[in-house]
Parts: C-alpha cells; structure tokens; sequence
C-alpha cells in the first residue's frame, strides 16, 4: 500500500473517530450523571471518549507529519460544488444567528458579533461562488470569518469559565479553536502564505471536535456547518506532482 493510499485510510479514520466521540459524548450524559446532575468522575465512558480523541488527534499528525507537495493555492484547489455548498451552509447558519440576534456576552461584543456575521456572510456567498467557478476566494473573507468566530468563542468563555465541570464545554472550545484556525489558514493560503499541512492538519482538527461536541452543545448549528465546511474546503491530500516530473512524462 502507497504512502497516498495510506493517508487515505486515515482521513476516513478521522470521520469515524469523529463519529464515535459525539456517541460516547452524548452517552455520557444519558449514562454517567449522578442524582445531583453531575458526571461521575473517571467514568469508564469518559477514558474512552479521551482515548477517541486522542487517537484522532495522532491520526491527523500522522496523515499531515512531512507532508510534501506545492503550497501554491492553484495547485491545491480544483472547481468544486461541494466546496460551494459548505460555503453556503455556513453562510445560511450565520445569517440566521444575525436575524436572530443569536449572541452571548456584554452588549458591545455582541454587536462587533452582528457587524462581523452581517459582513461574513455575503463574503461567504461569493467564496461559495468562486469556489464553483475554480477561482480563488478573496482572503478578506475568511479573515472576517476568523474574527467572527474569535469573538464568539470570547463570548461563550465568558460563560464557560463560571463551570467546574470542564466536560460540559471541552469540546465546545475546541471546535471553536480548530475553526479560527482552519480560517485563519485558508486566508493565508488565499494570500500566498499557506501550508498545506497546516491548512488540511486544523481543518482535520475541526473535523473531529466538531463531532465531538455535537455530542451535546448549545452551538450545534454552528459546529455542524462548521464541520461540513472544513471537509469539503481541504486542500488536496494527494500532493501536487512536481513540474519536473510532470515534464518527464510529458509525451510531446
């Protein structure tokens, strides 16, 4: 089995380990609570949600560790609908958090939250198009989108950092992480500054938290889109081939 074919199996190896953690995550707080409402520490279903994400999490360093291939954007990134629609989605989840004033944390937050969703999501619509088009998105786009996103985990910490139980947000601060980083990674590839290892190694990552949190989480909408996004915007796994080699076997 070739090193590509290899690499293959493992990203399918992220989608179920994925998987399995918002089972073992949701199974958790229907199996594990005791009579006050609080999980019971050190429980066997717990160790194996840790042990889940921790082979998940030595899964993706496997697939991107010394990674190889053009960081060129044009070489990475083919047309493609799929692409489109993570887009879109994402757009359509954010736009409704907007109308609906979907936001935590003081007043002025909240508002920076409005202005930054209100600009992110025609941004996204017109990266969805690009994306279909085979043209390269402007990087402004996922800058705004990191920001957004930064400042709704902000936000959500606010809340977060009040409860004891590290469980019941976890998972929530690490998707929300990925993400930032999965668009922040994007925007750099979009501006000629990306790495493929780095762009497919947090796109990976959000991938597996965003499962893991779907598990139970106030932000489903978001992680679920969020997660639809990054698989459907990685870069290619397969490396470019070098022009030298393309050359060799050019038969004219």
């Amino acid at each position: 089995m070739n090193k590509q074919s290899k690499r293959g199996l493992l990203f399918l190896a992220v989608w179920v380990l994925a998987i399995l953690a918002a089972f073992l995550r949701r199974g958790l707080y229907l199996h594990a609570v005791d009579a006050r409402g609080l999980l019971i520490s050190r429980h066997p279903m717990e160790i194996a949600l840790w042990a889940v994400v921790l082979a998940g999490v030595a899964v993706i360093i496997g697939i991107v560790w010394k990674l190889d291939g053009s960081n060129a954007y044009e070489e990475n990134f083919d047309a493609s609908a799929p692409a489109a629609l993570g887009y879109f989605l994402l757009a359509y989840v954010i736009g409704m958090m907007v109308l609906l004033n979907n936001f935590q944390g003081t007043d002025q937050i909240a508002r920076l939250q409005r202005i930054l969703g209100t600009l992110a999501v025609p941004g996204l619509v017109w990266g969805g198009i690009r994306r279909i088009r085979g043209k390269m998105p402007f990087f402004g786009i996922h800058v705004v989108l990191c920001l957004f996103l930064l400042l709704y985990l902000i936000s959500w910490y606010q809340l977060w950092s009040g409860n004891p139980q590290l469980q019941d947000y976890v998972f929530d601060l690490l998707a929300a992480v990925a993400l930032i980083l999965f668009s922040y990674q994007c925007a750099a590839f979009e501006a000629g500054v990306g790495k493929r290892n780095m762009q497919l190694g947090f796109g990976l990552a959000a991938i597996l938290f965003c499962g893991a949190a779907l598990g139970r989480t106030e932000m489903a909408g978001l992680f679920a889109a969020g997660m639809v996004w990054a698989v459907t915007d990685l870069c290619r796994l397969a490396p470019p081939p070098k022009k030298e080699e393309v050359e060799h076997h050019d038969p004219s």
